[in-house]
């Protein structure tokens, strides 16, 4: 059953992102980068992750629909994420590109620009900084061009949003008790259920967040589901192993077009799907701390993020995998590569977890 469902959705994947790779294309529903360092991705199709909702869903319809539920409950997430996808297809502003045009390095925002080295003014303390310079010593910075930065929900109404979106996957949890690996069960009572919506929402960013390289994504989307219907095994549940089969297969149908040079995005439609999904079967199954620890990339990511946000690190740009880029001067393969290598540890150890 586990073959035949990963099976399905991989070629079911595969042969729907296909097509959507031309229907989006000639509907100009494009990528158009913010990031300069990824111009040469503008034009490349995006929402793919409509071939992963199919990919998902094909497998247990055709073997196990005791699997579906946790499709069902992240659909609410999915359109979030096409209306995200949607919005980014209108311009909200225009925003300046500056370079160090002196002999010293420039504080420009959070960044610290080295001579010669050109950064995008995108938050308001960067906008703040640009005035001053140019007002104070207009010599060493110079304005080299402009970037359209996509219209999108605010950070707060997207959480806010995500948070009644993850309401859905409540009505699926069978019990308020965790699992923790060798030491058992807790049941949290009704704490459980503000855990459950913060652990879908916290999921969705955390894909969300990793989906900015060809293949990083849905790479290790594939490892940890992989693991998932692995873990779901130890404890002989079958409709558990075939949800996560059906994820893994679907996120590698979804991959053979995306791996680098990508020839398709999954955009937030997908990212979200995916994230959200990962989560409402980790909850439905009764797997959530192996569910996290093979989510630990995307998941220790977002916690970087976070801490550089706030203050504690620093990093050169943000995400991780960016900054990795920036800092080292890695070829993107390479960093999805070290990232993979770093997945499927974490893949091995929610797999010895559940042994």
């Amino acid at each position: 059953m586990i073959v035949e469902t990963f099976s399905i959705s991989t070629v079911t994947s595969w042969v729907t992102v296909r097509l959507l790779r031309r229907y989006m294309r000639e509907a100009r529903v494009v990528d158009r980068p913010i990031v300069t360092e990824h111009s040469h991705k503008a034009g490349t199709p995006i929402m793919g992750g409509f071939g992963i909702l199919l990919g998902t869903v094909a497998g247990p319809l055709l073997v196990s629909i005791q699997a579906l539920p946790p499709v069902a409950s992240a659909l609410p997430m999915l359109v979030l994420g096409v209306v995200d996808d949607l919005l980014g297809l209108q311009v909200k502003e225009f925003q300046k590109v500056v370079k160090n045009v002196s002999d010293e390095p420039i504080r420009i925002g959070r960044l610290v620009l080295q001579p010669g080295e050109e950064a995008r003014v995108a938050t308001e303390r960067a906008k703040r900084d640009l005035k001053r310079l140019m007002r104070e010593a207009p010599d060493k910075i110079e304005i080299v061009g402009e970037v359209p930065v996509k219209k999108e929900l605010s950070e707060r109404e997207k959480l806010a949003l995500q948070a009644g979106a993850a309401l859905f996957v409540l009505p699926i949890v069978p019990a308020t008790w965790l699992w923790f690996p060798h030491l058992g069960a807790i049941d949290l009572s009704w704490l459980f259920y503000p855990l459950a919506i913060f652990g879908v929402v916290g999921a969705t960013n955390a894909v969300n967040l990793i989906d900015g390289m060809d293949g990083l994504a849905a790479g290790l989307l594939f490892l940890a589901s992989l693991a998932c219907s692995g873990v779901c095994l130890v404890h002989n549940q079958l409709p558990g192993a075939a949800f996560f089969a059906s994820l893994a297969g679907a996120s590698l149908g979804f991959l053979f077009h995306n791996r680098y040079p990508a020839k398709i995005f999954m955009g937030d439609t997908g990212s979200c799907f995916l994230g959200a999904a990962y989560a409402a079967g980790a909850l439905y199954y009764k797997i959530e701390v192996p569910a996290v620890v093979a989510l630990g990339v995307p998941v220790g990511s977002t916690i970087i993020s976070l801490l550089h946000r706030a203050g504690v690190i620093k990093l050169a740009v943000e995400p991780l995998h960016h900054h990795l880029q920036y800092k080292y001067d890695l070829p993107e393969p390479v960093v999805v590569a070290l990232h993979w290598m770093a997945g499927a540890v974490c893949a091995g150890i929610a797999l010895w977890l559940a042994g």
